[in-house]
């Protein structure tokens, strides 16, 4: 059965809001087709050297909770993992459809981020992974440079758990690659005054919500940080 039919392509009824992934104009059509390919690619790649490990299933289990995902969410992402790992998989038609649906090219760098922290979540990557992450950078037509690049930030990443990525930094302020350091200042502070105590208390914000915007506060200045210190500034 095709992923399609497995759970529909507008996925699950509850809008995937995760803001690490996805900007605020992301249409409905867009955030499910990220989510239903990315957990099915990951059974996928994770069964590609005959069986999935512990470590990769703490690693989708991860990716979930970093997304945010609701409980029938999850459910969901079970579901197409499992079927991911099945044999009669059909991993070029689903590239050829996440390519057409994806509109923003961030996301199919985000998509290939995923795959990778998958596949390095058992340490290393075997020859079936290598060949087969190889062949969904060709059919999604992926820079081989900066997939190269990527692939050392995960494995950096992932040797320093407490590490943002230089890609989660960036998606975390909402800001492109090439945005000037001015512009990265003007974000940053902007997003900081959102999160702001004084401003916060103003809302009558309940107590889970003050420790959530205090989390948000400090992944933000976290990001911007490792930004920084890329940058030299």
């Amino acid at each position: 059965m095709a992923v399609y039919g497995l759970m529909g392509w507008n996925g699950p009824g509850d809008m995937i809001a995760d803001g690490l992934y996805f900007y605020p104009h992301d249409d409905r059509k867009t955030r499910n087709a990220f989510f239903a390919s990315a957990y099915s690619v990951m059974g996928h790649l994770a069964k590609s050297d005959g069986r999935v490990c512990e470590d990769e299933i703490t690693m989708a289990e991860k990716i979930m909770e970093r997304m945010q995902l609701s409980l029938k969410q999850k459910q969901h992402a079970i579901k197409l993992f499992n079927h991911g790992k099945e044999t009669d998989f059909d991993l070029e038609r689903i590239l050829q459809r996440l390519k057409k649906d994806l509109a923003r090219r961030a996301l199919i760098r985000h998509f290939i981020d995923i795959q990778l922290k998958l596949a390095y979540s058992d340490g290393d990557l075997q020859h079936p992974e290598r060949q087969l992450l190889k062949g969904i950078v060709n059919q999604l037509e992926f820079n081989r440079l900066e997939y190269e690049h990527l692939e050392r930030e995960v494995k950096n990443e992932l040797l320093d758990p407490s590490r943002v990525s230089l890609n989660e930094a960036y998606s975390l302020l909402g800001v492109q690659y090439d945005a000037s350091d001015d512009e990265l200042r003007t974000v940053y502070r902007r997003l900081m005054g959102q999160v702001h105590p004084d401003r916060l208390h103003a809302n009558n914000l309940s107590a889970e919500e003050l420790r959530l915007a205090s989390e948000r506060a400090h992944r933000i200045k976290t990001a911007y940080e490792q930004v920084k210190k890329v940058r030299g500034f």
